[in-house]
């Protein structure tokens, strides 16, 4: 769950994947302009040129990035990641 924290301007929140921690491909860009909770899903799409050609596969172990614009804090509230 997502929310913009308190009076702070909009900002928006981005998830990136890499198999090394060093060399990220940028997977969901979510809107942060709500003071109210929003819960968002962010799926892995394998099927991504991006993702192929960097060798991501649903077998990869990767690391997750999520990074910020605008604003000054985003309030990110119970993260769960699930591997299917």
């Amino acid at each position: 769950q997502y929310a913009r924290y308190g009076t702070d301007a909009v900002s928006n929140m981005y998830v990136y994947v890499s198999l090394d921690g060093e060399n990220w491909i940028q997977i969901s860009e979510i809107n942060v302009d709500n003071t109210d909770l929003q819960l968002a899903e962010v799926n892995i799409d394998y099927t991504n040129t991006e993702l192929q050609t960097a060798g991501i596969t649903a077998e990869s172990e990767l690391y997750i990035k999520i990074a910020k614009s605008g604003g000054k804090r985003v309030n990110l509230d119970e993260l769960v990641i699930y591997s299917k």
